[in-house]
């Protein structure tokens, strides 16, 4: 083992040593995303086996304290850090894997949202300095935008989103 897993809650820490070395950690992620990539013979099944297993050996050591938690904040490091652990499997799916039956499966992501700091300092000086919101209203974006071509781009797009009114497709 490389390192240790830590999980704050409530007040209450525990530490756990990870199961598994740099090395592995990164050869289990480089081939779990493979999955998200699209290779010479398209993109290969995702090993949900492999995602489980992973998420078995790093959380295992903490799972009580992350039990019912609906908000969670990850520090990664290493390879961890290019690996969306919303894509971690919480329960076995033995029996979902010979039919790749991806939505039965117990995704990490499912039960909580998952933020990500780069550091647990970072984390810590956020949450000394952080205020209430004052927003009056709530933002949610989605876009496409054209960066080029006649049609005027992120002009276009900046006047309507001045003027507070929806952006024609």
């Amino acid at each position: 083992s490389d390192g240790f897993v830590f999980a704050i809650r409530n007040g209450r820490g525990t530490a756990a040593p990870s199961e598994l070395s740099d090395n592995e950690i990164t050869a289990r992620v480089r081939a779990l995303r493979e999955a998200f990539e699209v290779g010479a013979f398209g993109i290969a099944p995702y090993d949900m086996n492999q995602a489980f297993d992973l998420h078995q050996r790093l959380f295992g050591g903490v799972a009580d304290q992350l039990a019912g938690v609906r908000r969670l904040v990850i520090a990664p490091t290493g390879a961890l850090l290019s690996f969306p652990f919303a894509a971690l499997i919480e329960r076995s799916p033995v029996a979902l894997v010979a039919n790749e039956n991806y939505n039965a499966a117990a995704w990490f992501g499912t039960e909580r949202a998952i933020a990500y700091t780069p550091s647990v300092k970072a984390f810590a000086n956020l949450r000394e300095f952080a205020r209430p919101s004052s927003a009056t209203r709530s933002l949610v974006g989605f876009a496409d935008p054209s960066f080029t071509g006649a049609d005027g781009g992120l002009d276009r797009l900046g006047r309507h989103c001045q003027s507070d009114g929806a952006t024609p497709p």
